[in-house]
């Protein structure tokens, strides 16, 4: 059907794209046809050809859009808009190229805000390159739509690559970002206010060739807003940048809107930006932007993109849930992935509005100060199977300043900064009704698992090992035939059994205090432990008990007898000498104390 009308390269196109719009009603229109004459030749303004084959598809309701290799000038200095039901294919971005220039937006989309009826967009295989250094806008924009995926293209330039404002159901897939604008971000997800402002405008719209105007009825203040008209015949939205420029009475905008009818308000809306996946992407973010701003909405997945270089990977502040997995991180200035109370804007959603989120099974490469993650305000959130891999010392791969709940399994941290911590739990930012459970962490060079000071309300480690327990005593010497200790460590509790038999020789045996050493973990700095039960075998003398005791800040066991039972009975120490020499005397110990 295709090569009926098109040359082999837009028969290329249609083959390699028309399984996904398997639509039989759609039809297909060549911006660069002697319809709507497109050259493509880096020379002239291609933008109004271009714009004519969208529009068409759209008046059709519904249809594709090819642009066939070649450099297209979109020097209009306006939106290329693409109407509801409209897809925009090129071959690949390696040969379909449009050059903008503009200081607002280049690609815009958008729809009637959660509409029962979906708003289907796709865009494929171009490469978008906004040129203005001075740009504050995106350069793919949707507003309100459904099912809208963004796929195979470079985007290039612009404060922002791309931008869903109120979006549903929509993909950013295989894309290569590259050169956005400091201050800005290659993906911005955004619910509303922050980029389509309030505002609200009741009144009749008239639409010209050249363009149009608003009057009666406004409230905003003088300066430059992104519209959202209420088109009540043609069920949608479309979306413009408009200068208010009469006071509080007038709007202009520079050209037509499509089919344009009377407005009613024009009023953001929040918590739409929801169930949105960004995936297998390149982000080559320059100093100062970032990857992906997650502003607002909830359900999104962000997943086997690689991160290289910006400010930070992710900076997040929706209230989730999120899924971030399976990405690779490195290069950034600033911590990788963050997660916040306010939005980039400024605007605040609360303490520890961000979250639940998923984190796993991503690979860190931070640099030696900084943070991979860095909870400064958050909810929930679970970290899986990991990999940190750095060597760290002047800062921890996860750092928390509020976070109400983290359980953090199967991590591994191939270097742990300064021999010690991975994790950097600050107690003051927990309540009693706030935990933080860590289990599974694994250090390639033996690294503790905590740092600075634990609240006791925070289990932050799983662990399970052994140690080789001792007998120490002044003026002794001990020759053993079995020296085993074993341990559990769950947080900050110590759970463990230690078993030393002397050997049938080579003891020498004193009258001083007998202490086993070799403990896995020094004791706090405030309690003394009694353990127990202890078990003896063959000593030289009767005893009635013998017991360990355990002193602050210590990793060393000191051991007391009593020989007779009363009240009058006083323990002191275990000597060498009660011990025997010859018959392989046996101390079993069962112990349990806080670190």
């Amino acid at each position: 059907m295709a090569s009926t009308f098109f040359t082999d390269y837009q028969t290329q196109i249609v083959a390699a794209w028309l399984n996904d719009v398997n639509n039989a009603t759609y039809s297909f229109y060549n911006a660069q046809g002697t319809t709507y004459g497109a050259k493509g030749n880096n020379t002239v303004n291609d933008q109004p050809a271009i714009q004519a084959a969208l529009n068409a598809a759209g008046a059709a309701g519904g249809g594709v859009v090819l642009i066939p290799p070649g450099t297209y000038k979109m020097s209009s200095g306006t939106d290329l808009v693409v109407p509801v039901n409209v897809h925009l294919f090129g071959l690949n971005y390696m040969v379909t190229n449009l050059l903008f220039s503009n200081t607002g937006n280049c690609v815009v989309m958008s729809a009637q805000l959660n509409n029962s009826t979906a708003a289907h967009n796709k865009i494929r295989g171009i490469n978008f390159n906004n040129q203005n250094l001075s740009s504050t806008g995106g350069v793919i924009v949707n507003v309100g739509g459904s099912f809208v995926d963004i796929e195979d293209c470079l985007i290039q330039g612009g404060l922002y690559g791309v931008v869903f404002d109120q979006t549903e159901l929509a993909s950013i897939d295989r894309n290569y970002f590259l050169g956005q604008l400091s201050g800005g971000g290659s993906v911005w997800l955004v619910d509303g206010g922050d980029h389509s402002p309030a505002v609200t405008f009741t009144g009749g719209l008239a639409a010209s060739a050249t363009g149009g105007t608003l009057t009666g009825g406004w409230t905003g203040a003088t300066g430059t807003y992104n519209l959202m008209f209420t088109e009540t015949s043609a069920g949608g939205y479309e979306y413009r940048s408009a200068t208010l420029t009469h006071s509080s009475t007038t709007v202009t905008w520079g050209i037509p809107l499509v089919n344009a009818c009377n407005a009613t308000t024009t009023a953001a809306s929040t918590g739409y930006t929801n169930r949105v996946s960004i995936t297998r992407n390149q982000f080559l973010s320059p100093s100062g932007v970032y990857g992906i701003i997650d502003d607002g909405g909830s359900v999104h997945t962000i997943a086997d993109n690689n991160f290289q270089s910006g400010v930070q990977a992710i900076r997040c502040c929706a209230p989730g849930p999120i899924a971030i997995k399976s990405n690779e991180f490195e290069g950034q200035t600033g911590p990788m992935i963050t997660f916040q109370s306010t939005t980039l804007a400024g605007t605040s959603l609360g303490a520890n509005a961000a979250g639940p989120v998923t984190i796993s099974e991503n690979t860190f490469i931070p640099t030696a100060s900084q943070n991979a993650i860095q909870f400064i305000s958050a909810g929930r959130a679970t970290l899986i199977a990991n990999a940190f891999s750095s060597t760290y010392s002047a800062a921890a791969s996860v750092a928390i300043t509020s976070l109400i709940f983290l359980d953090s399994r199967g991590n591994e941290d191939v270097n742990p900064y300064s021999g010690t911590a991975t994790f950097d739990f600050r107690a003051d930012a927990y309540t009693s009704a706030q935990a933080v459970c860590q289990r599974g962490m694994s250090f390639a060079n033996g690294g503790a698992a905590s740092s600075g000071t634990v609240s006791t309300t925070v289990l932050n480690d799983y662990e399970v090992g052994t140690f080789t327990p001792a007998l120490s005593a002044t003026g002794n010497t001990f020759n053993y035939a079995t020296q085993v200790g074993t341990y559990t460590r769950v947080g900050n509790f110590i759970w463990g059994n230690i078993r030393i038999q002397l050997a049938a020789s080579g003891n020498t045996l004193a009258n001083h205090p007998v202490t086993i050493t070799g403990l896995p973990f020094a004791s706090n700095n405030s309690d003394t432990y009694v353990m127990g039960p202890v078990v003896w075998s063959a000593f030289t003398s009767s005893f009635v008990s013998v017991t360990a005791q355990l002193a602050p800040s210590a990793a060393t066991l000191t051991l007391f007898v009593l020989s007779a039972a009363g009240t009058s009975s006083v323990a002191t120490t275990l000597a060498g000498t009660d011990l025997h020499a010859t018959n392989q005397s046996i101390i079993q110990i069962a112990f349990s104390y806080q670190i």
